[in-house]
């Protein structure tokens, strides 16, 4: 999930470079950058469905654990979190700035396969982080 604040520092970025995806690209790391953006307290939100048979949730995880490791930030919260009345998924929270949550039946494309749950999180970050 690309976030409001990580869209906003690299919108003006990607049209003065002109930049255009190419199938390289799947392949960059990304670890770099987010750290990058973690150092300037910039607040990330990842979420991955956890019928994801592509980019499986234990891998991101792993990533991530490595990731905040280097950045000396710990694993504060590991919980389920709610979708209305049934349970979404597990959020895990790194610190006050990184957050990782699986979506509970949620494939590769969480905002195609879990449309709801997606916007609910999407919404509960951008609340959260603009007041």
């Amino acid at each position: 999930m690309v976030n409001l604040e990580i869209f906003i520092i690299c919108h003006p970025y990607l049209f003065r470079a002109n930049f255009k995806y190419n199938e390289a690209d799947k392949d960059l790391d990304m670890l770099p950058a987010l750290k990058n953006l973690l150092q300037l307290s910039v607040p990330i939100t990842i979420f991955s469905g956890d019928q994801d048979g592509i980019i499986p949730i234990e891998g991101t995880l792993q990533h991530l654990e490595k990731l905040a490791e280097e950045l000396n930030i710990k694993l504060t919260k590991k919980e389920t979190w709610s979708f209305g009345t049934k349970e979404g998924g597990l959020k895990y929270e790194f610190g006050d700035l990184l957050k990782f949550l699986t979506v509970k039946g949620g494939n590769h494309h969480v905002t195609s396969s879990r449309p709801s749950q997606a916007f609910s999180i999407f919404t509960s970050f951008t609340i959260k982080w603009m007041h």
